[in-house]
């Protein structure tokens, strides 16, 4: 508008393109427009918007073809060179500046038309004239009127379309798309596993539900993302009918294409896969009913099938939905065309066929036929009727993956009568072809007739039989088996550029261009149409067609539209490569590779990359048994580098390394099932990528660390070598080759000469071997962390992390800084603060610390033997004997001979611990020893170290001890605790039923159980003294402790009669009737009952003397007693080790709860009267009472030492000892050091000042004090 200087009015307008495109315009403009050969003038309103549409005409025009005559006088001179349109006008426009009818200037078109602005070529161009592009846009302007503009009309225009019979172009973006989709997907190496998605398995569930073989034939029903019942699409029947008149102005075009169309839904019909319906039955409003459009696709070089007609299931609806968007897309289940071809290579013999009619064979279920309607009339002058699909139909979304599965579940169901059959189907077969093969003929003919008779019974026809032995075509008719020349791409849409086909008669692959015209200039659209339509999945041509992807890099990175001219440099190198193509001759590759008769099979990889493209490539080299040598190329792949990411050589090459890995992986799995022993080797000829492949990933950079991991993943199991460049096949795809020059390159097609040698080398030459330290993308060997004393402390190697590991003497407060230095470090990594980790440390930073501190220490001294391990050296000195390797973590661990014991993993393979690591806390790893650690020279360096460290020293007095009787067999043999068990009882004790005013008091007893093996002790309360409470209090013991296998128990006469309280004992425990309930209860247990004699009374008294008088409740009374269990049971029964330094010592509470049973810091009560405590804290000055009492005698145990009666050296300045106090438990009695002698007139010492943990000086004698066992 700028141009014509149009005053410009606000007004909103809605734009209607072709299929209900929509475009809002909020401005318009009226103006007049001026012939340039006459006076006619004309006022025209429109609507202004950013672009109508591509430049045009879009194709470059030969007018000398078009008769134009002097007398012409064109309204554009320079129609047939492309421009911008600036103005579309409507049809009104038209019909008045038309002057009178057109006049055809060729048989085929165009008419040139007389208007008032001069002459317009218009219509259908023939072919010699245009080059092979074209598109079509019509549009119409609803428009809204304001107060400043006269009302308007609906403005209609087209723009001219190319010749429409040339049927094998693509124009539609959305059609180009897809392809290109294609292309890549060829190019892709195939996943190895791919699980299903949520659609994919709804899908497969509502196959097998509605699934039916009846009569021969399969009957499904569409997998729908909802019912049936619950889907409405909208209005598809005004859009399919305007789709259905456009189809038949293209058909009445072409006689020959209108009759091919009318034969094809004629078969439809008589074949039953449809049938008239009346439209009148749909309610088209609430119906869940659909139409489709269709429309022809031609093929000329299809051998049968010339034409076939597409459905278009995408169709959107006035609602915006099409079917395809309510249908599910089932899961692959056939093999991928790669696998397929992949093992057509192998066998000698081969077989092809095609499932005639596929898709049409399988039925829907009528409530689903809806769903498939179609528009349709024989004639132009006929009326338009409805037809219903009644089988699966092609277009759909969901139909690939019915017809593939009713196969495979043909397969599954016969699959013991057809085993042949049935596994051809389900492994080699792709869509509805069958590509299989056999080294024995007369296999292969039981393999064609089973396959006749399994397709049969599911209603399938085979056709297009071909095969490279005749014998394999008998009985079959000529006409079904006249197939010369096959196709591989399996997609007849259109005509592939360069296309991979196989020709039965030679047995080879070739590959030929099907295209024939070069143009001065191309647009993007042009180009990668052409290239999309190359078809090479198994790379045969790799090196011809990544040149193709980098000239589409380059288009792409240009970012210039659709239809735009490209620049001159990327356009010649088009028209270059283009040419060459052209005028490339058919290239062969042999099918067949024979490794029936082979000794040895060996598949041999190669990678490459340059600075513009990477590759990889495979072959198949076979070893007979006169030690000749075939190798042929399998397969290839190839990518073009980022233009956007500029990558080091070294990480391209890394880069081809995995894809070769990827590629490799997958046909492995393809072919080990029909080589056995196949053996791989794999080559590149960049040293770095080697040396990256030879160290641990986490030794690296992120990018190549992953990628290394990746690879090794991948071939865990497999070589990789060096080879020279010049020798490296994979060179041809990372720089590509001239198409004329493929075919003989003998590097590209059998590989290097030296594979052709019986013996390999591995490589055409030796390479240097790189020094780990030199290679580019090395994580940097320090780190900076921070101090308990915030200061920083720089880590460069293991030395210096042992050094600062020395500063602390405790292992948990060095575990506890190492994991707040690795947290700082986690958490300077993440930019979102709210994603850092707080709080507490967590179990597994601990422990992640704790693998960190042995690591370094790991490192520091057994640096040869790590190198041995990676290495797979044997390894020498100390650790021989222990078959180390290195772990996930980087942790030397014992290999050992435990490997298939059911032992947890760090006792089977403990850590290797060197004896410096100790000093940073041996009580933690002391402990832990048999589980997960090895110590070399452990007792010698625990004792060195240990005698050093203060804080590792724990409580242990040693009791006095007098000759005793030799122990009953039942008291030394190894049993589970409380397995043999003696029981007495003790009290009577008052209870109150409740904390009241006056509460009613009753008697209770306690039921004392003790285990004869780990000497702990078992408290019940019994409310009373009858059998049935004495039976449940056993039940409660055996449900806490588990069943025991033998009980003893006091009998009458261990009782003191004399004492009335003890009466109830006596005659409980000695009569006849509760000595017969006990015992026939044991028996039903399968316990063993002895009442024999006590053991000793005192344990009674003792809990009698300190509850006295006072009267607990009985949940008070039961806490006290099960406290007083749990002293007892913490009380030392012996040293934890043999060595005599050793403080920890071993408990009753060590054989159930794995260490001793601590309790909560308490205030001494003991001195305290009665009627000034709280209920609870009753229950605790009882419990001190008892302990008070209790740890005298084992203190004055632990003071008794009959081998102390002669003279003893005196105690020296800097001993540990151990200071008695009465008011805690001896376990928890403090530990201090002696830093003063007090010695008295006969030079013997008997009073010392001691410092106390917490620095306190505090004067002693020598009752206080307990000397450790370790300065004996």
């Amino acid at each position: 508008m700028k141009k014509i200087d149009s005053k410009v009015y606000s007004q909103d307008s809605t734009i209607l393109g072709v299929c209900q495109g929509v475009q809002n315009s909020n401005q318009k403009a009226q103006f007049d427009i001026y012939s340039r050969i006459s006076d006619f003038k004309l006022k025209v309103n429109c609507c202004i918007v950013d672009s109508i549409t591509c430049d045009l005409p879009q194709f470059k025009i030969d007018r000398s073809n078009l008769d134009l005559g002097r007398e012409v006088l064109l309204a554009d001179e320079n129609f047939d060179k492309s421009a911008s349109i600036d103005v579309l006008l409507g049809c009104d426009v038209l019909l008045q500046a038309l002057l009178h009818s057109a006049e055809p200037l060729k048989e085929e078109g165009p008419y040139l038309l007389k208007t008032q602005f001069g002459d317009v070529i218009a219509g259908s161009l023939p072919p010699s004239c245009v080059s092979p592009s074209g598109v079509s846009n019509s549009i119409s302007v609803q428009g809204h009127v304001s107060q400043n503009l006269p009302p308007t009309t609906n403005h209609n225009a087209c723009v001219v379309k190319s010749h429409e019979d040339n049927l094998g172009q693509i124009s539609s973006i959305s059609e180009l798309n897809e392809n290109i989709s294609k292309f890549w997907q060829a190019e892709k190496v195939p996943e190895i596993y791919s699980e299903q998605t949520t659609e994919q398995e709804l899908a497969e569930s509502i196959f097998q539900q509605s699934v039916i073989l009846e009569n021969n034939r399969f009957t499904v029903a569409l997998p729908l993302k909802q019912p049936i019942t619950k889907i409405y699409l909208g209005d598809s029947f005004s859009i399919a009918l305007q789709r259905l008149y456009n189809l038949e102005r293209r058909l009445v075009k072409n006689e020959t294409l209108y009759q091919m169309y009318k034969d094809f839904i004629n078969e439809y019909l008589s074949l039953g896969h449809a049938e008239p319906y009346d439209v009148s039955n749909y309610d088209l409003d609430k119906d869940a009913c659909y139409f489709l459009p269709h429309h022809p696709v031609f093929n000329e070089n299809s051998p049968t099938t010339k034409m076939r007609t597409v459905f278009d299931g995408s169709l959107k609806t006035k609602n915006k939905i099409s079917l395809n968007d309510v249908l599910l897309n089932g899961p692959i289940v056939q093999n991928e065309l790669f696998d397929i071809l992949i093992l057509f290579r192998l066998p000698k013999y081969i077989l092809l066929c095609d499932v005639k009619k596929m898709f049409r064979q399988i039925l829907l279920h009528p409530q689903y036929r809806a769903l498939q309607n179609i528009l349709w009339r024989e004639s132009v002058d006929d009326d338009v009727s409805c037809i219903q699909l009644k089988t699966v139909t092609y277009g759909m979304k969901s139909s690939s993956y019915l017809a593939t599965r009713c196969l495979i579940e043909l397969a599954e169901r016969f699959k013991v009568e057809y085993s042949l059959a049935a596994n051809v189907l389900k492994t080699q077969t792709y869509v509805d072809d069958v590509l299989t093969g056999h080294n024995n003929i007369n296999v292969l003919l039981s393999i064609k007739k089973q396959l006749i008779e399994l397709l049969k019974l599911g209603g399938f026809e085979l056709h297009k039989w071909g095969s490279n032995d005749s014998r394999l075509l008998d009985n079959i008719a000529p006409n079904e088996a006249s197939v010369k020349d096959i196709d591989m791409s399996k997609d007849d849409s259109f005509l592939k550029t360069l296309g991979l086909r196989y020709n039965v008669k030679s047995d080879h692959f070739y590959i030929r261009c099907s295209e024939t015209n070069l143009y001065e200039e191309y647009t993007k659209r042009q180009v990668l149409s052409f290239v999309s339509k190359i078809f090479d999945p198994l790379g045969l041509v790799g090196p011809i067609v990544v040149s193709a992807k980098l000239l589409m890099q380059s288009i792409y990175n240009l970012k210039v539209s659709w239809d735009e001219k490209l620049p001159k440099d990327i356009n010649d190198q088009w028209i270059s490569f283009a040419k060459n193509l052209i005028e490339m001759p058919s290239i062969l590759s042999k099918r067949h590779i024979d490794i029936q008769d082979a000794r040895q099979v060996e598949l041999i990889g190669f990678a490459d990359a340059s600075n513009k493209a990477y590759g990889c490539c495979l072959y198949v080299r076979s070893i007979k048994d006169d030690d000749t040598v075939e190798t042929n190329l399998l397969c290839s792949k190839s990518r073009a580098n980022s233009s956007n990411n500029e990558l080091s050589t070294p990480r391209k090459e890394l880069n081809s390394a995995l894809l070769l890995s990827m590629l490799t992986k997958r046909v492995f799995e393809t072919l080990k099932s029909q080589c056995n022993n196949l053996k791989v080797c794999l080559y590149l000829d960049s040293q770095i990528v080697l040396a990256w492949l030879n160290i641990e990933p986490v030794k690296l950079l992120p990018y190549v660390a992953n990628r290394v991991a990746k690879i090794k993943e991948l071939t865990a199991d497999w070589p990789w070598f060096y080879v020279k460049t010049t020798d490296n096949p994979a060179d041809c795809l990372s720089r590509g080759v001239e198409p004329h020059g493929l075919q003989s390159n003998e590097l590209w097609w059998h590989g290097p000469q030296f594979l052709k040698q019986a013996s390999l080398t591995h490589g055409s030459a030796m390479h240097e071997v790189l020094d780990p330290q030199d290679l580019p993308e090395l994580k940097k060997q320090c780190c900076n962390i921070l101090s308990c004393n915030n200061t920083c402390h720089i880590v460069n190697d293991a030395s210096d992390a042992t050094s600062f590991f020395a500063r602390f003497s405790n292992i948990n407060k060095l575990k506890r800084v190492v994991a707040y230095m690795l947290r700082f470090s986690q958490n300077c990594k993440i930019k979102n603060s709210s994603e850092r980790c707080v709080g507490e440390l967590q179990p597994s930073e601990l422990e992640n610390a704790l693998f960190v501190i042995i690591k370094c220490d790991q490192q520091k001294h057994y640096e040869k033997e790590f190198a041995c391990v990676k290495a797979n050296k044997p390894v020498k000195g100390s650790l021989s004997a222990l078959n180390p390797f290195v772990d996930k973590n980087g942790l030397l661990r014992v290999g050992g001979r435990l490997e298939n014991s059911q032992l947890p993993y760090a006792q089977k393979h403990p850590v290797i611990l060197h004896e410096n690591l100790l000093h940073a806390g041996p009580k933690l790893l002391l402990a832990s020893l048999n589980n997960k650690f090895w110590l070399i020279n452990a007792v010698r360096e625990i004792k060195r170290v240990i005698h050093k460290c203060i804080k590792c020293f724990k409580l242990k007095a040693k009791a006095a001890s007098q000759l005793m009787g030799s122990l009953p067999s039942d008291r030394v043999t190894a049993a589970r605790p409380f397995e043999k068990v003696g029981i007495d009882y003790a009290g009577p004790f008052n209870i109150k039923l409740a904390r009241v005013r006056k509460p009613l008091i009753l008697k209770s007893y306690v039921l004392i159980l003790v285990c004869f093996v780990t000497k702990a002790v078992h408290f019940e309360l019994a409310s009373d003294m009858t059998t049935a409470c004495f039976l449940n209090c056993f039940k409660r013991f055996i449900a806490r402790r588990n069943k025991p296998s033998q009980v003893f128990c006091d009998n009458a006469t261990t009782f003191k009669c004399a004492d009335s309280q003890l009466q109830n004992l006596y005659k409980l425990q000695s009569s006849a009737s509760h000595q017969s309930t006990v015992q026939r209860f044991s028996a039903e247990q399968g316990i063993t009952f002895n009442f024999i004699p006590a053991y000793s009374p005192s344990l009674k008294y003792h809990i009698k003397r300190v509850i006295g008088d006072t009267v607990l409740t009985y949940e008070e009374f039961n806490t006290a007693i099960i406290q007083i269990e749990a002293i007892l049971n913490s009380r030392p029964l012996t040293p934890m080790s043999a060595d005599p330094s050793d403080m920890s010592y071993l408990s009753p509470s060590h054989f159930l709860t794995g260490a001793p049973i601590t309790s909560f810091p308490e205030q001494d009560l003991t001195d305290r009267p009665v009627n000034r405590l709280h209920f609870w804290e009753q229950c605790t000055q009882i419990k001190q009472h008892f302990f008070k009492q209790w740890h005298k005698q084992y203190l004055s145990m632990l003071q008794n030492r009959p081998k102390w009666k002669h003279d003893t050296p005196n105690i020296d300045v800097g001993t540990l000892v151990i200071l008695r106090d009465k008011n805690i438990q001896p376990f928890n009695w403090p530990m201090a050091r002696v830093v003063k002698l007090y010695p008295g007139n006969d030079n013997k010492v008997r009073a010392f000042d001691v410092k106390m943990p917490n620095g306190y000086i505090m004067r002693t004698s020598i009752t206080k004090v307990c000397p450790l066992p370790i300065y004996e």
